[in-house]
């Protein structure tokens, strides 16, 4: 039944899988048939009724039922395979045609986004062809362009060259002028000297002739007076008192006639100045020189002024006809005036008529296209471009790194003076600062604006000076820590001295002045002259000028006489038929021989030495730096750019004083480091204590000052805020002069160094780490079990005993011959008895070994297996033991800088705003830099407002927090607390100094007295004072160091002797307790009582020389041991 049943269900399938394939048109064809699959189908296979309904089969008909029945399972078989494989194939192809189209619509797309993109590049190209077709007419334009303006500069440097031939041509034309013209005025000038001489001769011979006559008339004169004199002797010769007067006027009228007669020999020289209503000083210094040169004159020429006075409503017209009134009159020389524009006028004037022109003011120097106009000019006063780099030269030697310059918008002349402290303005206008002023504004406004500031440079007039000094006192610019330069020449004549004395002008002021010649000072003084009544270093600089000026004039001009007695005068302000005015040949020869004067020719002035430029400008002399309150010099500059200090006494007096800081606060910060609060019931310096205050203590007394001691308002050390610009704690007090030196625990650094000064250091630190010190803590009796926990040992135990059964019955198979001699043994033995076994397991764990051994293959193999666990075992026991007895080794893993930077397990920190703060954040170093990206990005911050918040803050996290700072307050605080400790080298080196406000003069006083305590071991003293806690005890039980190897103490491995000795005395408890059952058995087995047979065995225990024991104990006295084969 079950082969029917699945034979139809055969045959239907096979129909339905015929069908399927005569639908599909498959050709089922014998011949198909035999060709594919090698069947050669009959033709009865089909003749089943269910098969008929298909015309096309009736080849099956009349066939076998079995060949029907193989036949149509072949065909379904083949069928079905057909089938299947087409249905793959075409699933294949719909995939196939799935992809195309979805590809194909993909390639649409992408083809139109290509198109579009086409199209956009296509107008770009189109685009881009115009604007190359454009670039290429303006190219082809430029071209053409560019050959044109060639062409044109071509044209232009040809006209060039023959402009610059013809102008040289011409130039040289000029020069062959110039020189026929000065060719033709020196023989003209010689014509005149030989007219001159000629006409000296003539009156030479006139004067003998006519001194002849006058002999012979004063010969006929004296012989009447002689006449008449001894008429009236002889007339009164009775009274001597007439006789006498007689004789008194004779001779006076003698000396009268032989002036006069001398006189009228001197040849008389006008010389012309220009004066001010306002300026009578110099008139009368400017007459007093001209009295003086013609006093001491020996040449044949006398001086005679001609002053013209000027009024400041006075025009160019009115000061040009005065000018010329004076050339009218036949002056040889004209002086001043002292105004810039006036004394133009009068240059070029002087310049045409060829006579000298001499100034003894304030003069811009000349450039090229005036040069030509004034070439009779001559100024004695200094150079206005070297006093400049004099000026520039002396502030930087005071060392300034910032300033301020103040001058007078009203002095045409403050530029000028002042050009090369205004080019360090342009270079660093954040250093240098200028501020001006008018003289009719309110002064105080001007020195609002630069309050608080310490270094001025102030450019003003003497008579100004003080009204400007006194404005500036409620704006905290004239304190002691101020320093003014002030850079007039006449500030010597002003009444600034006269603060001297004045507690509120205690400001360090320097002024300039042109150093005088002392020498002819004191010859002036010894002489008594007029002129030397007014006080030589008092006097303004004009008057000094001024007799130089004509000082130099008349030596020049007697160096002319002496070859040419007479100057013949041709000079006049009207141009002639040449349109040229009438000059004077003479005033060329005066004027260079006044620049050609040098202190070679043995010729000395009052200002120093002359020497002058192409300019006329002067170029010789020196300035004097002096204190104008005490009116005392401290260096001198000359023109190569030296300056030279002087070495005065009261310079020396005054440097070797210190303020008295009594006065005024000494700022300090009493932290535990440095000072201590004492007590608060005492006052003043008596309340505090510690180093800073025994330093200044000794300091007072080397140097001789007072002081008082006044905390810090801030408590701060000086941190600057960049967002206010402005110092905090002890720099900001110091900046602000609100104290006069600053000691704490202050390091040393270069911002600080920029705006207030340092001593030498008093002490030299780094920085290093305040880590926490865990105490040590002793060590169990049982420590040598620590290194495994209680379950591994007792797992251990079970082992051993389990592994000692497992031999007892694993070795059942193993049996030996107890005597091997005996080659036919009636039994053999086993000797793994639980004892044996528990000994090999034992000896193998504790790695002793022991002499009974396996023999078998499987038992040798379970024994070595053993043993790899006993070996691991062992090991690992040896190795966890080291590194429990080396626990504190592992624990110092930190031994630096470095290591701290490289982990993030322990913080730390630093103090905010200190120098250790300020190391770390500008180093370039990596570990530096690291470390300090570490503290900045901890959170909760890492950084501490003081030194003891950070050791506060390491004592209370019991090492998970480390603090970073100095190694002197690190030294002071682990001395005195045994819980902290110093992790590795110091490292950036510092210095603590005392600090004091920037410029102060007693700072090298201070430096002076440190150095001398240094030397003398006293500063050694005091920081073994302050910091040596003598009462130490902290270095009891103090961990070691990382670097050091631990020793094991009696307390770590004690518990093995406790374990040694337990095992001994069980081991001879089991050993009595064996000793007694074998004493039992003796009596039992010899039938004597226990008590003999225990003193039996006593005895022959303790006899250690026998060797043998007899079997019994009976036939023994103790004196001999039988052998137990004995019979």
């Amino acid at each position: 039944m079950n082969g029917n049943m699945s034979y139809h269900t055969f045959e239907i399938e096979a129909k339905e899988s015929y069908c399927i394939g005569k639908n599909r048109r498959r050709d089922f064809s014998p011949l198909k048939l035999r060709s594919e699959y090698n069947i050669m189908p009959d033709k009865a296979i089909f003749a089943d009724s269910d098969y008929n309904s298909c015309s096309e089969c009736s080849y099956c008909k009349g066939v076998d039922d079995g060949i029907k029945t193989a036949g149509l399972k072949i065909f379904a078989m083949i069928m079905c395979h057909a089938w299947r494989k087409r249905r793959e194939q075409l699933n294949e192809l719909r995939r196939t045609m799935e992809e195309l189209k979805q590809g194909s619509i993909k390639a649409k797309g992408q083809l139109q986004i290509y198109n579009q993109l086409l199209r956009v590049e296509q107008k770009r190209n189109d685009e881009l062809s115009e604007q190359v077709r454009e670039a290429l007419n303006t190219l082809k334009n430029s071209r053409a362009s560019y050959e044109f303006l060639s062409s044109s500069i071509v044209n232009l440097k040809t006209d060039k060259s023959l402009l610059e031939e013809e102008l040289k041509s011409k130039y040289e034309e000029y020069d062959a002028l110039h020189a026929v013209l000065s060719q033709t005025k020196t023989d003209l000038f010689r014509c005149m000297m030989d007219q001159r001489n000629l006409q000296v001769q003539l009156c030479k011979e006139q004067r003998s002739v006519q001194s002849l006559e006058n002999q012979k008339n004063k010969l006929i004169n004296e012989n009447k007076l002689f006449y008449n004199c001894r008429t009236i002797f002889c007339a009164s010769g009775k009274n001597s008192d007439d006789t006498m007067n007689v004789v008194t006027h004779c001779f006076l009228f003698f000396k009268l006639l032989s002036f006069v007669c001398y006189s009228n020999q001197l040849q008389q020289l006008n010389i012309g100045a220009f004066f001010y209503e306002n300026e009578f000083e110099y008139q009368r210094a400017f007459e007093s020189a001209v009295l003086r040169i013609n006093s001491e004159n020996k040449s044949n020429f006398k001086l005679l002024p001609i002053i013209k006075k000027l009024s400041s409503y006075d025009g160019p017209i009115a000061l040009k006809r005065e000018a010329c009134n004076l050339i009218g009159d036949g002056v040889e020389a004209i002086f001043g005036p002292s105004s810039q524009a006036e004394s133009d006028i009068v240059a070029v004037i002087c310049n045409n008529t060829g006579i000298p022109h001499i100034l003894f003011d304030y003069w811009i120097d000349e450039n090229h296209s005036r040069k030509y106009k004034h070439q009779m000019t001559l100024n004695v006063f200094p150079s206005p471009s070297i006093l400049s780099k004099a000026y520039a030269d002396i502030v930087s030697s005071f060392g300034w790194k910032k300033f301020t310059i103040v001058y007078d918008a009203d002095d045409v002349q403050a530029y000028t003076k002042l050009q090369d402290l205004f080019q360090l303005h342009s270079l660093h206008s954040d250093i240098v600062r200028i501020r001006k002023f008018k003289r009719d504004e309110d002064y105080r406004i001007l020195w609002k604006s630069i309050k608080g500031e310490r270094r001025i440079v102030l450019d003003c007039s003497p008579n100004i000076l003080l009204d400007l000094l006194k404005a500036a006192v409620p704006f905290d610019l004239t304190g002691q820590f101020n320093h003014l330069f002030l850079t007039n020449l006449d500030t010597h004549s002003s009444a600034i001295k006269s603060l001297r004395d004045n507690p509120t002008y205690a400001m360090n002021v320097t002024a300039v002045r042109l150093k005088l010649n002392d020498d002819f000072y004191k010859q002036s003084l010894a002489h008594k002259r007029d002129f030397a009544n007014i006080k030589f270093h008092r006097q303004p600089l004009k008057v000094t000028l001024i007799y130089d000026a004509l000082m130099l004039y008349g030596i020049a001009l007697k160096n002319i006489t002496t070859n040419y007695p007479t100057i013949q005068r041709y000079v006049s302000c009207e141009y002639n038929e040449y349109n040229s005015t009438y000059s004077s040949p003479a005033g060329s020869y005066v004027y260079n021989s006044m620049t050609n004067i040098s202190p070679l020719d043995g010729v000395h002035f009052r200002s120093g030495s002359l020497l002058f430029d192409d300019n006329g400008q002067r170029t010789g002399f020196e300035i004097e730096l002096y204190e104008p309150l005490n009116d005392y010099g401290t260096a001198f500059w000359n023109t190569k750019g030296q300056i030279t200090q002087q070495h005065t006494g009261a310079n020396v007096l005054k440097k070797n004083c210190v303020p008295s800081c009594n006065p005024h606060r000494g700022t300090v910060l009493y932290g535990k480091v440095l000072s201590t609060a004492k007590t608060e019931n005492v006052t003043h310096n008596g309340r505090y204590m510690g180093y800073a205050v025994d330093l200044i203590e000794a300091l007072s007394k080397e140097i001789g000052f007072e002081y008082i001691f006044v905390p810090v308002a801030d408590n701060g050390y000086g941190k600057y805020n960049k967002e206010t610009k402005q110092w905090n704690g002890i720099i900001g007090e110091l900046i602000n002069n609100d104290a006069h030196m600053g000691i704490c625990d202050l390091t040393i650094t270069q911002a600080r160094k920029t705006v207030v000064d340092f001593t030498v250091p008093f002490m030299q630190l780094g920085i290093s780490i305040l880590a926490y010190q865990k105490p040590t803590e002793s060590k169990a009796w049982s420590a040598f079990l620590d290194p495994f926990t209680v379950d591994v040992w007792i797992y251990v135990m079970i082992s051993i005993f389990i592994i000692a059964l497992l031999f007892i019955f694993m070795a059942r198979d193993e049996w030996e011959n107890p005597h091997p001699c005996n080659k036919d043994p009636i039994c053999l033995e086993n000797k793994w008895n639980i004892s044996n076994s528990f000994w090999l397991t034992m000896g193998s764990i504790m790695t002793a070994g022991s002499d009974i051994l396996p023999c078998s293959a499987s038992m040798r193999t379970f024994n070595a297996m053993w043993w790899i666990f006993a070996v691991i075992i062992a090991n690992s026991y040896t190795a966890n033991l080291a590194a429990f007895l080396t626990n504190s080794k592992m624990e110092g893993s930190i031994s630096g800088i470095q290591d701290l930077a490289e982990q993030t397990k322990v913080k730390f920190g630093t103090m905010e705003g200190g120098s250790t703060f300020t190391f770390f954040s500008e180093s370039n170093e990596t570990t530096y830099r690291l470390a300090y990206n570490l503290m900045q990005n901890n959170d909760p911050p890492a950084y501490t407002k003081d030194n003891k918040e950070g050791v506060d803050r390491v004592l209370k996290n019991n090492g998970s927090y480390m603090f970073l700072m100095e190694t002197t307050s690190l030294e002071y605080n682990t001395e005195r607390n045994c819980k902290l400790k110093m992790l590795g080298e110091k490292f950036g080196e510092k210095h603590y100094a005392i600090a004091v406000p920037f410029g102060a003069e007693y700072r090298s006083n201070l430096s002076v007295a440190i150095l001398k305590l240094s030397e003398r071991g006293e500063l050694f003293q005091l920081k073994n004072k302050w910091w040596k806690n003598h009462n130490n005890t902290c270095h009891e039980g103090v961990q070691m160091d990382a670097s050091e190897t631990p020793d094991m103490t009696f307390s770590e491995v004690r518990g093995i002797f406790y374990t040694l000795g337990v095992g001994v005395i069980i081991a001879y408890t089991v050993g009595i307790f064996e000793f007694l059952i074998h004493t039992q058995k003796v009596a039992a087995a010899e039938k004597l009582t226990f008590k003999k047979a225990f003193l039996k065995e006593v005895i022959f225990v303790l006899c250690v020389w026998n060797n043998k024991k007899p079997l019994k104990l009976a036939s023994s006295n103790g004196s001999k041991a039988t052998s137990p084969n004995a019979p």
